[in-house]
């Protein structure tokens, strides 16, 4: 604990050097850094997509958004490292989900956080977010609020759903040394996929979707 065996030490002309005082010095040295070392680091490594990504009918593939890996030489070494004994964050900042046409309501959209990349056989997954979106269809109550006459919307207006910020906790345990995570999105039947319309993850330079590992302190 933080400054559990820290005692301040007094001093005055003429006060005795003891090796009780210097141990006491030392160990409140020790608190001191034990209690600077357990607080939060800050943003390890950062990565965004700022384009739209758009997805045809009928894809029921899992479509990667954002990696933390080594993109270079063409981009950045976004891999991520940490001591050991830390808590890191994993943090998506998602702008959301639009869909344009009718079809398939019944579905799920899964936002996954894993670990390893997209080409692994088998990366780990850490978290996972269920998105459903709006039915395309609603109560009509603009003439009476007592009325029961379900309207379902045109193609011009758009659904919009699933904004928002989602985050995991990991455990460093001995330590991370280069440890790549991405970020995917998936359509999920319930039923099937019939008349199923295209998708598109909002994504833009004034709406970026990001993605980061933060140290948010130590787990001792």
């Amino acid at each position: 604990m933080a400054y559990e065996n820290y005692r301040f030490v007094s001093w005055s002309n003429g006060t005795p050097i003891t090796g009780d005082r210097m141990a006491q010095l030392s160990t409140n040295i020790e608190q001191v850094k034990l209690a600077t070392d357990d607080r939060p680091q800050g943003i390890i490594k950062h990565s965004k997509l700022t384009a739209l990504q758009s997805y045809a009918a009928g894809n029921v593939a899992e479509n990667t958004l954002v990696n933390l890996r080594d993109d270079t030489p063409s981009g950045s070494d976004n891999r991520v490292s940490a001591d050991s004994d830390r808590y890191v964050r994993l943090m998506v900042t998602f702008p959301g989900i639009k869909i344009t046409a009718r079809g398939a309501e019944d579905t799920r959209y899964e936002l996954t956080i894993k670990q390893g990349l997209d080409t692994d056989p088998s990366p780990v997954t850490l978290a996972k977010f269920y998105l459903n979106p709006h039915l395309y269809a609603f109560y009509d109550v603009s003439a009476s609020a007592s009325t029961t006459t379900v309207s379902v919307r045109s193609g011009g207006n758009d659904v919009y759903f699933g904004a928002g910020s989602y985050s995991t906790v990991i455990d460093s345990s001995t330590g991370l040394t280069n440890v790549n995570f991405f970020v995917s999105v998936k359509r999920i039947a319930n039923s099937n996929m019939i008349n199923s319309p295209g998708y598109t993850v909002m994504s833009s330079s004034t709406s970026p979707l990001e993605f980061y590992a933060e140290d948010i302190g130590g787990t001792s």
